[in-house]
This record gives C-alpha cells, sequence and structure tokens, in this order.
C-alpha cells in the first residue's frame, strides 16, 4: 500500500518527527454491502509502524509498505473485499482522522501442478497441467461462468546456456525470475501445447499459468514450476526409399560402372546420405563415401566383372544421426566379355 505522510499538524505547524503508522484492515465477505466510509474499531488493527521505523517505508515522504496476505486465509471464500484504512499518531492521545478506504477483491485461482516436457523431432510437448479453480460466490451459476472463462497461459523464455537460470537448474538450485513470454493461451480441456518454434541445443523456460474471470476482474495464477529444457538432436531421419541400380557398359571413355538412385529424403535437417557396399564374399558392408552425399545418387566406378555386390543407404542429419539402412538392392555385374571389359 502507497500513502503520502503529513507533514504538518491540523493547525499547520510542521511535525517534531515522523509520526507512527496504524494500518486498519477489514474484511468483507463475498457479496455483502459495505458502507462508502466504512467504520473501522481498534479490533481491526492489524499493524502498527512505530515512527523510527517509518524512515525504512518511506521515500520523498512517500510511504510504501508491503502488506503480506497469509495464503491459508487469502481469498476464503474467493471474491471477498479487503479495506485498509490508515490513521498516523504523535502521542497516545493524538491520532489524525482516519485516512480514506481502500479496498481490493481477493481471488487466488491456483497455479497448475508440475509441468513436464517430452522432447520429439518436431516439437517440444508440454503437460502436467489440469488445475481446479477456486469455487466463485453465488452458487454452482457463477462456478460454471468460471469454468467458461477459465483458461491456461503458457509462457517461456530463452536464455543463454552460461545463465544463472541454467546453471541453477543443472544444480537443483533456485534461480532468479527469468523473463517470461505469453507464447500461448490454452482451453481447460487442452491438457497438452506443442512448441514447434525451438531449436535444438537451445535452452528455453517454460511455465503455464491458470487464468479465471470473476465478474468483471480477470485474475492470473502464480507460476506453475520452472521447467528448464535444452532440446538435443537425438532423431535420426527415416530410412531412404526406392534405392535402384543400374549397370552401364563400358565405353571408349568410361569404364562399366553401376549408377544408384533413391528417393530424396523428406527431412528439413538433412546433410546427405552415406552409401554401403558389401561383396558377395563379405559378411559386412563398407561404407563407400568419405562425406555425406548431398544428391540422392551414387556412382560406383571400383566393381569388378563377374561379382554381386549389395547395396544399402542411410539418411544424415546435421547433428550427425544416421537413419537405419534402406532396403538392400543387390545386382549381378557381367563378366568382362559382357561388359565390354576385355581381360588381359
Amino acid at each position: 500500500m502507497t500513502l503520502t505522510l503529513p507533514k504538518k499538524t491540523t493547525d499547520a505547524k510542521a511535525l517534531p518527527a515522523d509520526p507512527s503508522i496504524e494500518i486498519y484492515r477489514l474484511v468483507v465477505p463475498a457479496g455483502a454491502k459495505v458502507a462508502a466510509a466504512p467504520a473501522f474499531s481498534q479490533s481491526d488493527l492489524a499493524v502498527t509502524i512505530p515512527s523510527a521505523m517509518v524512515s525504512h517505508y518511506a521515500d520523498a515522504r512517500q510511504f510504501q509498505f508491503p502488506f503480506e496476505l497469509k495464503s491459508a486465509s487469502v481469498a476464503e471464500p474467493p471474491g471477498e473485499r479487503t479495506m485498509f484504512m490508515v490513521r498516523t499518531r504523535v502521542s497516545e492521545k493524538k491520532a489524525s482522522a482516519d485516512s480514506n478506504p481502500a479496498s481490493l477483491h481477493l481471488y487466488e485461482p491456483f497455479p497448475p501442478a508440475t509441468i513436464t516436457a517430452k522432447i520429439t523431432h518436431d516439437a517440444i510437448i508440454l503437460s502436467g497441467w489440469g488445475v481446479a479453480l477456486p469455487a466463485a460466490p453465488g452458487g454452482n451459476a457463477a462456478s460454471e461462468e468460471i469454468e467458461a472463462d477459465a483458461h491456461y497461459r503458457v509462457y517461456r523464455s530463452e536464455v543463454a546456456p552460461s545463465t544463472e537460470q541454467t546453471r541453477a537448474a543443472a544444480s537443483g538450485e533456485e534461480a532468479a525470475q527469468p523473463h517470461l513470454e505469453q507464447i500461448a493461451e490454452l482451453p481447460l480441456t487442452a491438457l497438452t501445447y506443442e512448441d514447434v518454434n525451438f531449436m535444438f541445443g537451445h535452452t528455453y523456460v517454460y511455465s503455464v499459468r491458470s487464468v479465471a474471470r470473476y465478474g468483471s476482474s480477470w485474475v492470473e495464477s502464480d507460476d506453475s514450476n520452472l521447467l528448464t529444457v535444452t532440446p538435443k538432436d537425438v532423431f535420426p531421419p527415416a530410412a531412404p526409399q526406392g534405392l535402384v541400380i543400374v549397370f552401364v557398359p563400358a565405353t571408349a571413355d568410361v569404364p562399366a560402372h553401376l549408377e544408384l538412385s533413391w528417393s530424396i529424403s523428406a527431412e528439413t535437417d538433412l546433410a546427405g546420405y552415406d552409401i554401403y557396399r558389401k561383396g558377395q564374399d563379405e559378411e559386412t558392408g563398407r561404407k563407400l563415401n568419405a562425406r555425406p552425399l548431398l544428391t540422392p545418387s551414387y556412382r560406383d566406378m571400383s566393381i569388378q566383372p563377374g561379382r554381386s555386390y549389395s547395396y544399402t543407404v542411410r539418411a544424415v542429419d546435421r547433428a550427425g544421426n544416421e537413419s537405419p539402412a534402406s532396403e538392400p538392392a543387390s545386382i549381378d555385374v557381367p563378366g568382362a566379355e559382357q561388359n565390354g571389359n576385355p581381360q588381359p
């Protein structure tokens, strides 16, 4: 609460020192009527601040005091009105008149339960919330109205890996509140959210809050747990499809060889392809290319006449993940007398 401290007495004389301050609090049940200038009694005195302590809360005669509301008694029932009034005092017998009353309605929508995250190739999937909003004053009709208007808000902050937030998350310590920005608004029936606007290797902090309307007032809950996520790309591409092999006989300029081709992979983070060959006397295949192939084709110039070969292809993404092998494709290379390469 904020107020302006008096500088003079009622007869315009300067106060010799800061007066002590008495803060009164009156709780009005939800829906109850209250006078424009309610009468505060001595039993409503909530806090007394001695003269010597006033300067701790004052700056340039502006007094600001954080009046803590114990969570066990906040909004019980929801919608109750809390009214405040202040008196200043210079002695036991000399108190000021009442200040103007200041009031506010109290509501307490509960924050969502602990949220968790699942990482997929295409999204960070948040889940784990689902809360019971407090009942509204006025019975079931008002409660149904709240249910109709209530929703969730999803917040996110991107932080650098070296920040206090990520160091604290790694050590289990509490960190300073990051600057969260709202990224989504969800109905009560939506118990998951897919964040597709992310990058692997970046660090994000998420929170979910519940929001409800009580009469004309919109009220937002505290944050859920602050969930720190650094997604890593451990998702290999799908196996390439449609591998075919064509034998190309020798010409005057080019020796006999095999032309391999396959369908283009659909992954957006594709880095290329690896080609594996297994000869007829080999138990395992060996990779033929030193670097990922940028196009879905390969020319094998190292074949021998009269031998059989089996090939598979694997896709590789930019994180280095390699896909499962494609379906193998095999071919029997014709002998020397058939492919235009005469033997010595």
